[in-house]
C-alpha cells in the first residue's frame, strides 16, 4: 500500500505539471492555475524524524484523503501504519505524542503486531485521544503512562470516508463486499450509531467528506449497469446531520470523478474547496453552495488539508521543472492557504525534492504556528512551517 501512495504522489506532480501548462487559449472556459517555483518563500523546517516508519494506517482506498497529524495544545500527534526495528517504535503502527519544543516523543497508542490497523481518522481534544473506525469510536488518555492498545478492525467496505465534530464522528463506506453507500452518526461520548444515508448505488467510489456545520458533503461517483454504456455519474452530496433528505450541491459543476481523483474537500465556512474537472484536467476551485456563480479556480492542488477558522491550508507538491539533460522529477513540497490571493497564496516552502516519493501526509495547525508530516524516502518526517 505504501507504494500506492508513492504513485500517487508522482502523478499528483504530474498532474500539477499540465494545469501550469494549459490554458484558455486552447479552447473555451477558463485559465487553469497552479504555484509555480518562483512564488516559493519561507522554509519547511524537520522537527522530528522516524526512520524506517510508514504513514499509511487504514484499508480503505479513500485513505488519500486522510490526515495523520494532530495538534493539541504544544503537542503534535502522529499516526503511523508500519515500522522497522531500526525505528524505535511499536511494529505494528499506532500513535506518537511529539512535544513542538522538541522534547523526548512517546507512543500513546500501539497496534500490537500486525502490518495495518483500520482506523479512519484520529484526533485529540480535552486531553483525550479518539480514533474512529467504521463503526465505533473509541478513546484513551492523551497522557496515559502506558501505551493503549488498539484493536486491528478492517472494513469489508472498499471505500469510506470521514470526518468528526465536537459530539459526533461521522462515517461513509461502500463499495466492494458492498453495492450501496452508508453514512453513519456515532456519538463520541458513546451510545448506538444513527443511520443517515442507507440506498443502492452501484459501482460506486467516494472522495472526501467535510463538516459543513449542519450538515456533511461527501464527494462520490457511481455507475449504473452496463458500465460499458452508461456514463458515469459525479456529484457532490449534502447530507443533513438531522437525518433530513440529502440533496446534490451545484449539479451545474463537473465535479471531479472520485474514481479515478480521490482528493480532498474542504469547507471554509461559506464555500465548498474541492476538486472539478475543467477541459479533462483535474484541479480545485472555490465554489459557492447557494447560487450558480462560477467556480473560483484555486492553486491548492492534491495533498492534505486542515482548516483554522474560515481558512483551508494545503499541504502539496510542487513540480520543479526539469533541467540540463537530467530526466528525473523534481518536486518541493508546499504549504498553501486559501487566504492572500483569490486563487491562494504560499505560507512555505521545502527545498527541492529528488524524488517521487516524498509524500504529504499530515498538516495540523493553531493560531500561532503550522506543522506537517510527510514521507521522506523510508522515513516519515514532522516538520514546521514558516512564512
Amino acid at each position: 500500500m505504501l507504494a500506492g501512495r508513492w504513485t500517487r504522489a508522482g502523478a499528483l506532480g504530474a498532474a500539477g505539471a499540465l494545469i501550469a501548462a494549459c490554458s484558455s487559449s486552447s479552447g473555451g472556459g477558463p485559465a487553469l492555475v497552479a504555484f509555480t517555483p518562483e512564488d516559493c518563500h519561507g522554509s519547511i523546517t524537520e522537527v522530528a524524524r522516524f526512520s524506517q516508519t510508514t504513514t499509511w494506517v487504514t484499508g480503505w482506498s479513500g485513505s488519500a484523503t486522510n490526515n495523520v497529524l494532530a495538534l493539541d495544545g504544544d503537542t503534535l500527534y502522529l499516526t503511523y501504519g508500519f515500522a522497522y526495528d531500526q525505528s524505535g517504535l511499536p511494529a505494528g503502527g499506532g500513535i506518537v505524542a511529539v512535544p513542538v519544543s522538541g522534547g523526548a516523543m512517546r507512543v500513546v497508542a500501539a497496534a500490537g503486531n500486525t502490518s495495518q490497523w483500520g482506523a479512519g481518522a484520529v484526533w485529540v481534544a480535552g486531553g483525550e485521544v479518539y480514533v474512529q473506525f467504521d463503526a465505533e469510536i473509541l478513546s484513551f488518555p492523551a497522557d496515559g503512562a502506558t501505551p493503549a492498545p488498539l484493536p486491528v478492525e478492517l472494513s469489508p467496505a472498499l471505500y469510506g470516508a470521514f470526518v468528526h465534530d465536537a459530539e459526533f464522528g461521522y462515517t461513509a463506506q461502500g463499495g466492494g463486499d458492498a453495492a450501496h453507500l452508508t453514512v453513519t452518526k456515532m456519538p463520541i461520548a458513546g451510545g448506538a450509531p444513527t443511520t443517515l444515508i442507507d440506498e443502492p448505488l452501484p459501482n460506486m467510489s467516494l472522495g472526501g467528506m467535510a463538516d459543513a456545520g449542519d450538515a456533511l458533503l461527501l464527494q462520490l461517483r457511481w455507475q449504473e449497469p452496463p458500465t460499458y454504456s452508461t456514463k458515469p455519474s459525479s456529484a457532490i452530496w449534502r447530507i443533513p446531520k438531522d437525518g433530513s433528505p440529502r440533496s446534490d450541491v451545484r449539479p451545474d459543476v463537473d465535479w471531479a470523478d472520485a474514481l479515478n481523483d480521490t482528493e480532498w474537500l474542504a469547507w471554509d465556512g461559506a464555500n465548498i474547496l474541492g476538486p472539478i474537472s475543467v477541459k479533462n484536467y483535474l484541479t480545485h476551485a472555490r465554489i459557492a453552495p447557494a447560487n450558480m456563480s462560477a467556480p473560483q479556480l484555486l492553486k491548492l492542488h492534491g495533498g492534505v488539508v486542515t482548516r483554522r477558522g474560515d481558512e483551508i491550508l494545503s499541504f502539496q507538491e510542487l513540480d520543479v521543472p526539469k533541467s540540463g539533460a537530467s530526466s528525473s522529477s523534481s518536486y518541493r513540497l508546499l504549504v498553501a492557504s486559501s487566504k492572500g490571493a483569490p486563487a491562494g497564496s504560499v505560507v512555505a516552502c521545502s527545498d527541492d525534492i529528488l524524488s517521487m516519493i516524498d509524500a504529504p501526509a499530515g498538516i495540523a495547525a493553531d493560531d500561532s504556528a503550522i506543522y506537517v508530516a510527510y514521507s521522506s524516502g523510508a522515513d516519515t518526517v514532522i516538520a514546521r512551517a514558516t512564512p
